[in-house]
């Protein structure tokens, strides 16, 4: 239990919460009010937070999947900047997998923290979705590119279906008939830009089938030998999308072996708008999926709710084509 409880049953913000523990200027109705919530919930305040002198840790956790990914980098960066401007300090949590997830949502609860921040769509899959429902019973939940509907929970997603869609249109505008798309997983995130991909090509009148999006691991050798096998098959492919930016770097530096010109013979397009992109030869085009916005966003959601604000439980963000060199 934490203040979060109390404001919420008293029906008060957390900073009121906060000014009745640590003796601040509150209206003597209201100082009554929280305090027989507090006797009647049994609350009693974290002891090295009450030694500050402070009736919070001022602490959120961040839950991701991995620290190297760059997109989870960002995010983890743009957050604890915007988290610092409001007083908060962030605890980052790296859980790859199922059993550390769980062992990580215990540690926060068990650090009393305000809320936690979750960054990526896998959060939002099905076998997760129940422990970060149960979750959001005992502090407010921040989904960074998810979202699941249930009490506590708000998200802020991108439109990923609908960006990939866009970018294949744009290339069926500029002559291209014969598509490849290279893609890792199939998180929420990862069948919404599976889907766009096939809408797009449905929406430019061209038939396509499963054989046209090839699975690989997200890494630049793979993607070249993903692309070397699609060739050797005999498919055709004028064009190249991918569903995050390192497979496409792997698809640029098959082409530079094999005299493959870019764009002339060869489009490239990834996702994510990442360091990468503009760290190739040609610069590569890429989906801009605001990661930045999406964090600032993720850390207003959690300020609005900590202010008693209204609070929308999700938030859409839009992409954009960022076209360089390779289209």
């Amino acid at each position: 239990m934490n203040i979060y409880d109390i404001a919420n049953a008293a029906g008060v913000s957390i900073a009121t919460v906060s000014r009745v523990l640590n003796n601040g200027v509150v209206g003597k109705k209201t100082y009554k009010k929280v305090v027989k919530v507090m006797e009647e919930m049994g609350y009693t305040p974290n002891a090295f937070a009450r030694g500050l002198g402070l009736g919070t840790m001022n602490t959120v956790g961040v839950v991701v999947s991995n620290i190297y990914d760059l997109y989870f980098a960002r995010a983890i960066s743009v957050l604890e900047e915007n988290l610092r401007k409001h007083g908060y300090d962030l605890i980052l949590c790296c859980a790859g997998d199922e059993k550390e997830r769980k062992k990580y949502f215990r540690l926060l609860l068990a650090k009393n923290v305000d809320a936690v921040i979750l960054i990526g769509s896998r959060f939002a899959k099905k076998e997760t979705a129940q422990d970060v429902a149960e979750l959001a019973q005992k502090t407010p939940v921040i989904i960074i590119g998810g979202y699941i509907e249930a009490p506590g929970v708000h998200g802020v997603i991108c439109e990923d279906k609908e960006a990939v869609c866009e970018a294949v249109k744009t290339m069926c505008s500029k002559g291209h008939k014969k598509f490849l798309y290279l893609y890792d997983t199939l998180s929420p995130s990862g069948q919404s830009k599976k889907k766009g991909f096939f809408e797009g090509l449905a929406e430019c009148g061209i038939d396509a089938d499963e054989k046209c999006a090839i699975k690989c691991p997200r890494d630049i050798d793979a993607a070249k030998a993903a692309i070397e096998k699609a060739f050797a098959s005999g498919m055709e492919f004028t064009a190249v999308l991918t569903s995050e930016d390192e497979l496409a770097v792997g698809a640029l530096q098959y082409a530079a072996e094999h005299g493959i010109k870019v764009p002339d013979d060869l489009a490239v397009i990834g996702y994510n708008n990442s360091l990468l992109s503009r760290a190739t030869n040609p610069p590569l085009s890429s989906i801009d999926n605001k990661v930045d916005v999406m964090s600032e966003m993720g850390v207003q959601l959690l300020v609005n709710i900590f202010e008693k604000r209204n609070t929308p439980g999700k938030i859409s963000v839009s992409t954009e084509l960022v076209e360089r060199a390779t289209t």
